[in-house]
């Protein structure tokens, strides 16, 4: 049975701040066709001068020309813009009032999915959509009203009050909207002290003892990390498998493949609520995805240390190791900083190598130590855009010659 499956991670409009800050966001979404919803946004905008003319919104995120069409714009007191319908970006011009409302009106179209038909085991739009993208801003309050989309419900990180769904976004929050057939799933809720945990599954190889070993496994992820970095953001935290390509985390909501689902990728996905959400990393920086991916992937493996033991670990290292040198067999070694792009050639230079690389500097200064500088670290750089260059920095500070020597090898 396919599960019916309507993802929407709305970045609709990501907004980089040149100057001023807007105060509110009010949204509305109809669905105007199974991968297509209509958007009406209105944005308050409080006008504080610094040395730029211009605010510049952009909209469509990674792929611009596909997702939003029939863009519509109006604003209050004629204030000018220029909009680049090409490359999907809006610029708001300056002008002499301080308080001023933009409304803008447009299509969104889902444009990732197994199907575009009523039949589609998921739609996904894209996987790096901030709503609002804004530097230097503290927090902005959010309403949205969803209108009742057919058979399907909603899940959101943000809280529903009445019919509207509202919330004071803080720093740069993900959200993510998803519209999904209850009725196709098996539905297992878990609780810990930080969160609620609810799990959507179509696979009906799971036995009840399999979610009870999964609950728990889950509930410790939660409490380890919001532990020992800091709470998870979301009351509420939704893993959904779908029977699609890959697996994903943004806005509080995990998406993951049939196989992901029985595997610690999962929880590799759960970790980026906090590495690239609450402590987010830099885009299109040298050495980006050491600290997007890699370390990531780490800390997952010494959360399965922590959670079945070092034998466990131990097996699942080796495996690593296996894998890279297969990879060595046929292509060349090359440095992280040299990686571009993630995809199946560069998986094992992101994942593999560099897992064990920085165990193998954690067998020197000792996992404890290595995991406590790490966990100080992301402490200290909430919500900042971390690059790779800061984290060697920080283990060159606290270890010396031993990261020296990591930092070589990488």
């Amino acid at each position: 049975m396919k599960s019916k499956v309507i993802i929407l991670l709305l970045l609709l409009c990501g907004c980089r701040l040149l100057y001023g800050q807007p105060t509110s966001y009010e949204m509305k979404i109809t669905q105007k066709s199974v991968n297509c919803f209509f958007v009406k946004l209105d944005i308050s905008l409080q006008n504080n001068y610094c040395e730029k003319d211009t605010v510049e919104f952009s909209f469509g995120g990674l792929i611009p020309k596909y997702a939003v069409t029939g863009l519509k714009i109006k604003s209050d007191n004629r204030i000018p813009f220029i909009f680049d319908q090409e490359k999907k970006l809006l610029k708001i011009c300056k002008n002499k009032i301080k308080q001023n409302k933009i409304s803008f009106e447009y299509k969104f179209n889902i444009i990732w999915g197994i199907s575009l038909d009523n039949n589609a085991s998921l739609f996904y739009n894209s996987s790096e959509y901030p709503i609002p993208f804004i530097e230097n801003i503290d927090s902005i309050d959010f309403t949205c009203k969803i209108k009742k989309i057919n058979k399907f419900s909603v899940l959101t990180n943000i809280p529903q009050e009445d019919d509207s769904y509202t919330s004071k976004l803080i720093g740069i929050n993900k959200i993510a909207f998803v519209f999904l057939d209850t009725q196709a799933f098996k539905i297992h809720n878990y609780s810990t002290p930080f969160c609620k945990i609810n799990v959507f599954t179509t696979d009906n190889t799971l036995t009840e003892n399999d979610f009870g070993r999964l609950g728990h496994k889950l509930t410790d992820c939660i409490d380890y990390f919001s532990t020992n970095i800091t709470p998870c953001r979301y009351r509420e935290l939704n893993i959904i498998e779908a029977d699609w390509w890959g697996s994903t985390f943004i806005g509080g909501v995990a998406v993951v493949n049939i196989s992901a689902f029985r595997t610690y990728t999962l929880f590799h996905e759960i970790i980026h609520e906090w590495i690239g959400g609450i402590i987010p990393t830099k885009n299109n920086t040298v050495g980006e995805f050491l600290t997007k991916e890699s370390l990531n992937e780490y800390l997952t493996m010494q959360f399965l240390k922590y959670e079945d033991g070092d034998s466990v670990y131990n097996a699942a290292l080796q495996k690593y190791r296996e894998s890279y040198d297969d990879y060595l067999k046929t292509n060349e070694d090359i440095s992280i900083f040299n990686v571009t792009k993630y995809v199946d050639s560069t998986h094992p230079i992101i994942m593999y190598k560099q897992v064990l690389l920085l165990d193998e500097l954690a067998q020197k200064v000792g996992y404890n130590e290595l995991n406590s500088a790490i966990f100080d670290f992301l402490k200290k750089t909430m919500w900042q855009e971390i690059e790779a260059t800061q984290f060697l920095d920080m283990l060159k500070a606290k270890f010396g010659q031993p990261a020296f020597d990591y930092c070589e090898k990488i």
